[in-house]
């Protein structure tokens, strides 16, 4: 459904790109949670992963952006 494409443009409302590194490192964050909502793998399983491979001082700006493209892909 073209409602629920992810636009560039939308990652922006959330992040500030200045931080070139770290903002695409978030981007590919936002874009896993949308590919998550489309399998069959339960929610807890991804943030689950999430926490075992993100660093403690990133979890929290990560498991967001997780939830954001979750949620988007709910839409």
């Amino acid at each position: 459904h073209e409602a629920n494409i992810l636009k560039f443009e939308d990652l922006l409302l959330f992040f500030n790109p200045k931080r070139s590194a770290v903002f695409f490192a978030i981007v590919n964050v936002v874009l896993m949670g949308v590919m998550a909502k489309n399998t069959a793998i339960p929610y807890e399983t991804w943030v689950d992963a999430v926490r075992a491979c993100v660093p403690a001082k990133f979890l929290d700006a990560n498991l967001r952006a997780f939830d954001a493209g979750y949620h988007y892909a709910e839409a």
